[in-house]
C-alpha cells in the first residue's frame, strides 16, 4: 500500500458521518472501526477497494464496507450473549468440522502422491469373477450392425434382399451398396450399446424389449429418411451379469476406490505406529 493510498484512505474515513479521530496505527494496523473488542483495520479493507475509483464512490464503497462489517459483527455479539448455552455445541460443530476438513486434504494429497493407477487386465478379470453378482444389468444391452440407406436409392428393395440372404454373393453385394450408398454404416460389432440408445437412431417399435432381441437377428424398416438395416451379433437382458468390457469403467473406478482406502488405512497406521513408538501417544 502506497502513502498516497494511506492518506486518501484515511481522508476518506474521516469524512464518514459520525468518525472520530483516526487512532494511531498499532501493530495488527490502522483500526477504522469497531464493535465492543473487535476492530476492523484498514489494511483489510483497502484490497476491497478497486484502483482508480472515483472519490465520492470510493467514499460510498468505503462505507458501505465499514457498516457491513459493523452490522455483522453487531449480529454475532447478539446472537453470541443470547444463545450462550449453544454457543459450546457450535464452537464443538465448527472444530470438529475443521478437523475433518484438515483429514480430508492431508488424505488427498498423500493419496495424490502414492495411489498406483495402473490397473492390469489380470487384476480387472479377477475382481470380475470374483464379484460378478455385484454387477448386474439394470437395461437390456445388445451388440450390432446397422445401415441406413436413402429413400431414392436405386435397387433399395434389392439392397434389403441382399441383407437378409446368407449367401455369399447377396453378402458382396450389399457390402458394395453399403460402400457406395449408405449415409450411415456402423460396423462396430465389438462394443455394447443399451437397446435405448439403439432406438434413438433407428426407428424401432416395440412392447418388449426381451422378446424382440430373442426373436430378431436381422431386421429391416423403412420411414421418410430411407431404409434401416439392424444386425443383432450378441444380447444381454436385464438382469443378467455384465460383460466385463460394459462395465469396464466402473470396475476400474471400484478398483481404484479400493486401493484409496487401504492407502490411507496403511497410511494412518504407519502415523499411530510411529507416534507410539515414540511415546508421542501413550495411554495413561
Amino acid at each position: 500500500m502506497t502513502k498516497t493510498s494511506l492518506y486518501i484512505a484515511l481522508f476518506l474515513i474521516a469524512a464518514l458521518p459520525g468518525c472520530n479521530l483516526i487512532e494511531k496505527p498499532t501493530e495488527e494496523g490502522t483500526r477504522i472501526a469497531r464493535v465492543y473488542d473487535t476492530h476492523l483495520y484498514l489494511e483489510d479493507v483497502l484490497p476491497q477497494i478497486p484502483e482508480g475509483l472515483a472519490e465520492k464512490d470510493s467514499l460510498l464503497l468505503l462505507q458501505n464496507i465499514i457498516y457491513k462489517w459493523g452490522r455483522e459483527q453487531l449480529l454475532i455479539k447478539k446472537a453470541e450473549f443470547n444463545l450462550q448455552e449453544e454457543v459450546s455445541d457450535i464452537d464443538e460443530l465448527v472444530e470438529n468440522y475443521r478437523n475433518d476438513l484438515l483429514k480430508f486434504a492431508y488424505q488427498q494429497e498423500y493419496v495424490d502422491n502414492h495411489l498406483d493407477t495402473l490397473i492390469s487386465q489380470e487384476e480387472m478379470n479377477t475382481y470380475y469373477l470374483e464379484n460378478a453378482q455385484n454387477f448386474e444389468l439394470k437395461e437390456n444391452i445388445l451388440k450390432a450392425r446397422y445401415y441406413l440407406f436413402p429413400t431414392d436409392m436405386d435397387d433399395l428393395n434389392k439392397t434389403k434382399r441382399w441383407f437378409l440372404g446368407n449367401s455369399k454373393s447377396y453378402q458382396n453385394k450389399f457390402e458394395d451398396a453399403v460402400f457406395n450408398y449408405a449415409l450411415i454404416s456402423i460396423e462396430d460389432d465389438t462394443s455394447w450399446i443399451p437397446f435405448e440408445e439403439l432406438v434413438k437412431v433407428i426407428p424401432l417399435k416395440t412392447y418388449n424389449q426381451q422378446e424382440f432381441l430373442a426373436r430378431n437377428k436381422k431386421v429391416t424398416l423403412k420411414d421418410s429418411l430411407g431404409l434401416y438395416c439392424l444386425e443383432i451379433q450378441e444380447y444381454k437382458i436385464k438382469d443378467d451379469v455384465s460383460p466385463l468390457p460394459y462395465v469396464r469403467e466402473t470396475l476400474r473406478n471400484v478398483i481404484l476406490n479400493q486401493r484409496k482406502l487401504d492407502l490411507i488405512k496403511k497410511m494412518e497406521e504407519e502415523i499411530f505406529n510411529a507416534a507410539y513408538e515414540k511415546k508421542d501417544f501413550e495411554i495413561l
